[in-house]
C-alpha cells in the first residue's frame, strides 16, 4: 500500500480494520476490567459502611444500599455471604420494579449455590 500525508505532515500507511478493531476490543477489556475493580473495591466498602450503620442504628441486618445520582440509581443487595448484586439504573428507572427483580434474581442465584 502506498504511504500518505496525514494532516500533520507525518506519512501514514493504511492499514486493514481488522487488527484496529482487535486492539479497541482489548482496550475495552481493559477499561472494563479497571471498572470492575473499581465498583468491586466501593462496593465492598459500602457493603461494611452499610452493615455497621444498620446494626448500630438499630436497623437490624442489612439488606439493601441504594445511591441515588442525578443520573440514575445504584441498588446493592447481599445476594450470599459476601456476594453483593449490583444493578445500576436510569433515573427513570421504577425503582419497585428493580427491587421485584433484584428479589427473583437473588432466589435463582441462591439455588445454585
Amino acid at each position: 500500500m502506498a504511504k500518505r500525508n496525514s494532516p500533520k505532515g507525518k506519512p501514514v500507511q493504511p492499514a486493514p480494520e481488522e487488527p484496529i478493531i482487535k486492539a479497541q476490543a482489548a482496550q475495552n477489556d481493559e477499561k472494563k476490567r479497571r471498572l470492575i475493580l473499581v465498583i468491586a473495591g466501593m462496593s465492598a466498602t459500602l457493603l461494611s459502611l452499610g452493615t455497621r450503620a444498620a446494626s448500630e442504628l438499630g436497623r437490624g441486618r442489612m439488606e439493601q444500599i441504594l445511591i441515588k445520582g442525578n443520573s440514575g440509581y445504584v441498588v446493592m443487595a447481599e445476594a450470599a455471604s459476601g456476594t453483593l448484586l449490583i444493578v445500576l439504573t436510569t433515573q427513570e428507572a421504577k425503582l419497585g420494579l428493580i427491587f421485584l427483580e433484584m428479589k427473583r434474581a437473588i432466589g435463582e442465584f441462591k439455588r445454585f449455590i
